[in-house]
């Protein structure tokens, strides 16, 4: 056989083989299941069903063989040699690096754009929903109420925007400015931003997670010890001396999994802090009434409960009230009559993040 026919079949044959290797991959169940872009598969279609050649291209375009790993190898190409966002509709790139969350459907786009800005007579509304809920909480259990909220990511670290967020803003003022400035001219004491007080630190550590849309636990710490000071005398809030403070190394968190991939080439440093002394506490987790319960206790405290509606942003928060606290009850919801009449709390948040304001 001539050189030329041997060079022809084995290139065919590798021609072959690199389009079968997919369907084998399928057919032999060896695909990894995990789902990188973050949202439901398109589900088989039954034979006969309407559309059933259009639901079963969406099916095979998501179960293909090597689906996962040709996802993640154009993700990792594109965001660390192009420093771009495979999904720049959902996370873009900042400066040296840094990602950020831009989905509009889950109103962040709106919140940083100051797209979402609201008239006084709206205003008005918000603080009589504010007084309202200080008054049910007197009149349910003589509770103290507070409306507390943690800044956007991007609200502390606008520098670090890139030249295309820079363009986006269509007001000069945000919601969250908004509320401040509503709730200062009314004197409300009961509520608490902490946007001010995070700037404040950012210039001495990082208090934001690099790749993902939280504060990390200092940040978290800080937000821990103005709320403290605010609702307790100060000499009662921890300080930071009270813990150790441990870096790891993490290449991974929730924007990067938005984007498709794994993790990132280069890692950022995470920062945990771990109490010198001893906290003696249990947590449990439950539903009630259908709402996930995350319910700390600290076992050698025997008063005071702290009832908290709020979003993923208290993970990181909650443990450390359980140095005032003998039990504090995080709930993913909206701030709710029949757990406050459940729980019987002496002091209630309503902590939301600035984009679900």
């Amino acid at each position: 056989m001539k050189q030329k026919q041997i060079f022809h079949i084995s290139f065919i044959s590798c021609f072959l083989a690199v389009i079968c290797l997919p369907w084998m991959i399928e057919l032999g169940g060896w695909e990894d299941q995990e789902v990188l872009d973050n949202r439901e598969l398109a589900r088989k279609p039954e034979i006969g069903v309407r559309n059933f050649n259009e639901k079963w291209e969406k099916y095979y375009s998501d179960h293909y063989g090597l689906r996962n790993d040709l996802i993640a190898w154009g993700g990792f190409l594109k965001s660390q040699l192009l420093f771009s966002s495979p999904k720049p509709e959902i996370v873009i790139f900042g400066k040296g690096g840094w990602l950020f969350y831009n989905a509009k459907g889950d109103r962040i786009y709106d919140s940083y754009s100051n797209a979402n800005t609201i008239s006084p007579e709206e205003g008005e509304k918000v603080y009589e929903d504010y007084l309202w809920k200080i008054k049910r909480c007197e009149e349910l259990n003589n509770a103290k109420f507070y409306k507390i909220t943690w800044p956007n990511k991007h609200t502390v670290y606008k520098p670090l925007w890139s030249w295309k967020m820079k363009r986006q803003p269509v007001e000069d003022h945000s919601k969250r400015q908004q509320f401040m400035l509503l709730f200062n001219n009314k004197r409300s004491t009961n509520y608490i931003d902490l946007t001010e007080h995070l700037w404040k630190y950012k210039s001495q550590a990082q208090v934001y997670r690099k790749y993902d849309t939280h504060w990390n636990q200092l940040g978290a710490f800080y937000a821990y010890q103005y709320v403290a000071e605010k609702i307790f005398y100060k000499e009662q809030a921890m300080i930071l001396d009270s813990f150790d403070l441990v870096y790891k190394d993490q290449y991974s968190g929730d924007l990067v999994k938005l984007m498709g991939l794994k993790e990132m080439l280069s890692p950022e440093k995470e920062p945990f802090l771990n109490f010198k002394g001893k906290l003696d506490t249990t947590i449990t987790q439950y539903d009630f009434n259908g709402i996930a319960v995350d319910d700390f206790y600290n076992n050698t405290l025997k008063n005071k409960v702290l009832l908290i509606f709020g979003d993923s942003y208290i993970h990181r928060i909650q443990w450390l009230f359980l140095f005032h606290f003998h039990r504090v009850i995080f709930v993913k919801t909206g701030f709710n009559e029949e757990i406050i009449e459940k729980f019987k709390p002496d002091v209630v948040f309503e902590a939301k993040v600035e984009r679900y304001l």
